[in-house]
């Protein structure tokens, strides 16, 4: 499996309210908590516009299976405009092992401070 993560930061508007959080199981990817099974499609083949056919807003272009078996996707990395060099410039994860998969650290979700409703609490 070949897992290339394509960065999106705060400055192009991405809908993303929470970071990425990925998991490997065999030939099974859970992205923010969403099971999908790509065991289904066979080498050679490609399952065109990914986002659409999964319903995985994180999943970017086709995902393929090259002749080798070799499952290939891309991701959409969200992060802050003051992430790390390696959330902004991503290496592809290769064969990562079952578990979760170590993904850049992205200082995204970006944290606001609540809002105080102007009352003061006194004793």
């Amino acid at each position: 499996m070949k897992i290339t993560l394509s960065p999106t930061g705060e400055p192009y508007g991405h809908p993303f309210s929470d970071a990425l959080s990925l998991e490997k199981q065999g030939e099974v990817l859970i992205i923010n908590g969403q099971r999908l099974d790509f065991s289904v499609i066979p080498a050679g083949a490609t399952l065109p516009d990914g986002a659409e056919k999964t319903g995985c807003p994180y999943v970017v272009g086709d995902i393929e299976r090259n002749e080798e078996g070799q499952l290939q996707i891309t991701l959409l990395l969200p992060h802050a405009a003051n992430a790390p060099r390696d959330a902004r410039f991503p290496v592809p994860i290769v064969n990562p092992v079952d578990g979760v998969v170590p993904l850049p650290e992205t200082n995204w979700p970006i944290l606001v401070p609540e809002q105080s409703d102007g009352e003061h609490h006194g004793n």
